[in-house]
């Protein structure tokens, strides 16, 4: 039993990971989700901005080849936000809508990715994976003044399906780019979907420590 467990533990490689992302959030809106009204035009934005992430990856190979990964991230996002409905409101000649999503929030999540080897290179040398699997973020950072005040519609966690290709150069390195699209979820008062692209390097950290 102990020499097994020695092998389990051999077989794990720790990476730290950094990367970039581009974030998008779709927000469907129903006409009695707050007091507050916005402006349409002002603050619907179709656009992917900027954010980052960065945190701590194991890479699982109990047999020869790597097949699934997990791990922690921290994450800032910046989104565009697209509302999917607005209303007007009598005189004025403008589109409103109940509620504005929040632009900018951190989250903490984590991960677990199932991983399929493509063989379309020397395998001893290099490595091309798919990648699919769940992640769960939970927002760590504080709410807008709107949302603390109508704390019933804030949202607090989002779970995404996550899909990803990536290229391993003999485990120095992994280069990797992901898709992730889900909603939040445990408050679903109004359904916001999160939608991100991602591109990153991980290293190992014993080559950093």
């Amino acid at each position: 039993p102990a020499t097994v467990g020695v092998k389990v533990l051999e077989a794990k490689l720790l990476f730290v990971s950094n990367s970039s992302d581009w974030n998008n959030t779709l927000v469907s809106v129903t006409d009695d989700t707050s007091n507050y009204i916005y402006n349409y035009n002002l603050i619907n934005n179709s656009s992917y901005k900027p954010g980052y992430s960065f945190g701590l990856r194991i890479e699982n190979k109990l047999i020869k080849e790597q097949k699934y990964s997990y791990g922690v991230n921290f994450n800032k996002f910046s989104t565009g936000t697209s509302y999917t409905t607005s209303r007007v409101i009598d005189p004025f000649l403008s589109s409103y809508t109940n509620y504005k999503a929040e632009q900018s929030f951190t989250t903490a999540n984590i991960f677990f990715y199932k991983k399929f080897l493509l063989k379309i290179s020397d395998t001893t040398k290099y490595r091309f994976h798919l990648t699919f699997g769940p992640t769960f973020h939970w927002i760590i950072s504080k709410p807008s003044i709107e949302n603390s005040v109508s704390n019933g519609y804030y949202v607090k966690s989002f779970i995404n399906g996550d899909f990803g290709l990536e290229f391993n150069n003999k485990n120095y390195y992994i280069l990797y780019t992901h898709y992730r699209i889900g909603s939040n979820f445990i408050n679903q008062t109004i359904p916001i979907n999160l939608s991100t692209y991602e591109i990153g390097i991980m290293l190992k950290a014993r080559d950093l420590f």
